[in-house]
């Protein structure tokens, strides 16, 4: 069963077939295909969107593709199926740009947002393609990783951490403190040893 508005959409999925009898059938030359993204998470399967094709004979076929890693389709996305020889069914291997425009979000004042699925990370590296820093959603939160020892974090003028509950471990080695002034400790009860 499509969605409303599916079967007009689809109408940019209808194969172009040349008025010569002699030109070959869609079935050979379809080597991919481009289909329609009705849904774009599947409610159990990650990685899944429900797509929407035109097959060669005219009819439409509509199922729940893989993607493949780093694909997205959104809904109202046309996307490229392919279906490998030694494979079941058609996997979806890339979107096509400027279809269904930027996703609608209300406008922010905080600027782009990257989303990150699941199962994905943002990770920056350095020249030597190295890894430097990866941020990740994890289901005890977000995770911030600093790859290359040693790591530093510098800032400009004062610099301020807030939390419910803070604490620093050192796997190795001792921890130092260093302050050009005083160092003030304050708490309920200071527990020392």
């Amino acid at each position: 069963m499509t969605k409303p508005g599916a079967a007009r959409a689809l109408k940019v999925l209808e194969p172009k077939i040349e008025s010569d009898p002699g030109a070959r059938a869609p079935a050979d030359l379809a080597v991919a295909l481009v289909g329609l993204c009705l849904a774009a998470e599947h409610p159990t399967l990650p990685g899944r969107a429900r797509i929407c094709w035109r097959r060669a004979d005219g009819t439409t076929e509509d199922a729940w593709l893989p993607q493949l890693q780093g694909v997205r389709a959104r809904e109202g996305d046309r996307v490229l199926l392919s279906a490998p020889g030694n494979h079941d069914e058609q996997i979806v291997v890339g979107v096509l740009d400027g279809v269904a425009g930027p996703p609608v979000a209300p406008p922010s004042e905080h600027g782009p947002v990257l989303r990150l699925a699941e199962d994905e990370a943002l990770r920056i590296a350095g020249p030597d393609g190295q890894p430097i820093l990866e941020v990740k959603p994890t289901a005890a939160g977000p995770e911030v990783r600093l790859f290359a020892p040693p790591a530093a974090l510098t800032f400009p003028g004062s610099f301020r951490v807030s939390a419910d509950q803070i604490e620093l471990e050192a796997r190795k080695g001792e921890v130092r403190i260093e302050a050009a002034g005083d160092v003030k400790v304050t708490g309920e009860i200071i527990r020392l040893n």
